[in-house]
């Protein structure tokens, strides 16, 4: 199989469609959607998250609660869309609001089908938009029913709590890394205090950390004994309809209609500052409620994390037996041996494995890393600290990047994407970021064993530079004089 033909299988795979764009001529017609409820819509092109148009929804401001709204039908199979979701996990849509009363809100939905939810089945996004920005939010599909008709969808309504001007851009149907906990303050269906994040046992102590691998907070667990640890558990409660009320304790990670799953690994970053100060890993159990709810499945970690430094650690989901239930999903613990201070961070569901840099070539100014068979383009990242801020240093095909930065120690991340394309209404999968690494340049030394015995002068080659300078000088702090300055010498200078 070529090359060209092992993309295009991964790619058929990765990638997720546009539902609706609302751009010119793209297979809708001539009707994009309508009103629900006295609410009035129109094709804009004055905001727009992307391309050049953007849907307006004008809401009375007399309109109650989640009355007023609207529909919108698909692009391509406008009636009969298949959410296919063997490959895709979400519904995703870009959204700015600007509402009479300004306060964040959720956005519900309602999903007919052409089966059993003819009239519609209502769920709401997992977080709450802001006022005034375009923000980005998402309904699970793990969310609908399991007999709901996923292969055949009519049409999507959308309601909104409060009157005001909204504009609703990019619905897409995608899949991706789902986040179980990232231990953020955030405006969700449920925003929990210290106390509902999460809880420990043996002795540990846990409180909201201050030195994040991503975003502002981390969970910190203190202990003074020996297998000490911590339950976590699902970051907000999924909204399902009144008769299903949200339980933040049984949640779907994936449709119960997928038979295999959508995700391959689970991640976390993990810093740790054990009693023994050397490399440390965790134990770490998943709950279901089903067989697995008492004692959970245990599983170490596959690479542990260095001391004081926040690495990723990850288990494979293929090590779980078949009849652990993923879309009934209870809670997650860690669990380490040494007392000490341990850090966690961002605990998701991977649909792919990250990539890796190799390390070993690192110091010579190569930053390499594997390709991945669905990848189009990668990006890497470089910043002065493990934890950013961090900047873009290329985007493009290559799996190899050179640097020749001299001072200064820089660290390095990397991800890959699948093709994007619009003509055909594709969406990209963008991976979550390989672990950050460190390089530091080598050091430049002088032979001291062929200076002293040859009086010849040889330095160590720097594979970053070109250009060098020798200095002499009659004592060690004294004053300075260049000798040399050029390339590299395979022939030994002579002291003089």
């Amino acid at each position: 199989m070529s090359s060209v033909e092992i993309r295009a299988m991964f790619d058929a795979q990765t990638h997720g469609k546009v539902y609706q764009d609302f751009e010119a001529d793209n297979g809708t017609g001539s009707e994009y959607g309508w009103p629900v409820n006295g609410v009035s819509v129109a094709l804009i092109t004055e905001f727009k998250n992307s391309g050049d148009y953007s849907w307006k929804v004008e809401i009375p401001y007399s309109t109650p609660s989640w009355y007023g709204g609207f529909a919108v039908k698909s692009k391509v199979e406008q009636w009969h869309l298949d959410f296919e979701p063997y490959r895709h996990d979400r519904l995703t849509f870009w959204v700015k609001a600007n509402p009479d009363i300004s306060r964040p809100q959720a956005i519900r939905l309602k999903l007919f089908d052409h089966n059993n939810y003819t009239a519609g089945f209502v769920t709401q996004t997992d977080t709450q938009v802001p006022a005034g920005v375009w923000t980005k939010t998402t309904v699970y599909l793990s969310q609908l029913p399991e007999d709901f008709d996923f292969s055949d969808l009519d049409k999507i309504e959308f309601y909104l709590s409060n009157s005001g001007i909204y504009y609703f851009d990019d619905i897409e149907i995608t899949s991706g890394d789902r986040v179980f906990q990232n231990f953020e303050t955030r405006t969700g269906i449920t925003v929990p205090s210290i106390d509902e994040y999460e809880w420990f046992s043996n002795g540990a102590s846990a409180l909201i950390g201050t030195e994040p691998a991503e975003g502002l907070q981390s969970w910190l667990i203190s202990s003074a004994t020996n297998w000490a640890g911590t339950h976590i558990k699902y970051q907000c409660k999924e909204y399902w309809d009144n008769t299903m009320p949200a339980d933040i304790w049984n949640v779907s990670l994936w449709p119960a209609q997928t038979h295999s799953g959508l995700y391959q690994t689970f991640s976390c970053f993990f810093k740790q500052k054990g009693e023994n100060l050397l490399e440390n890993n965790a134990e770490i159990s998943f709950f279901d409620n089903a067989d697995y709810n008492a004692n959970g499945i245990k599983i170490w970690s596959s690479r542990r994390s260095n001391y004081d430094s926040w690495n990723k650690i990850s288990v494979s989901l293929e090590d779980f037996p078949e009849e652990f239930k993923f879309n009934a999903f209870n809670k997650i613990a860690v669990y380490t041996y040494w007392p000490g201070d341990y850090y966690y961070d961002d605990l998701r569901f991977l649909k792919y494995p990250t990539l890796h840099i190799d390390e070993t070539l690192l110091s010579s100014g190569t930053v390499a890393w594997e390709t991945h068979p669905g990848a189009v383009s990668y990006t890497l990242r470089r910043a002065k600290s493990a934890i950013g801020p961090w900047t873009n240093v290329y985007t493009g095909s290559d799996n190899l990047y050179l640097t020749s930065k001299l001072s200064d120690k820089f660290w390095y991340r990397v991800c890959w994407q699948s093709e994007t394309d619009y003509d055909r209404g594709t969406v990209a999968y963008v991976s979550d970021w390989s672990d950050a690494v460190a390089y530091t340049p080598m050091p430049v030394l002088i032979e001291k064993d062929k200076l002293q015995n040859n009086g010849t002068i040889k330095w160590t080659f720097i594979p970053q530079t070109n250009i060098y300078q020798v200095q002499q000088s009659s004592a060690k702090n004294g004053r300075w004089t260049t000798i040399y300055t050029g390339n590299y010498q395979v022939t030994p200078l002579v002291a003089t």
